[in-house]
């Protein structure tokens, strides 16, 4: 993983997940998953 990059997961408590990955720029990614 590079210094200057960052990996964030959040679990909401109604099963959604939250992926949040920093690079050179920006991206994150959410998936819903019930039941989680």
């Amino acid at each position: 993983m590079d210094s200057s990059g960052f990996i964030w997961i959040h679990v909401d408590s109604s099963g959604f997940m939250w992926i949040q990955m920093d690079s050179n720029g920006f991206k994150w990614i959410q998936m819903d998953s019930p039941g989680f």
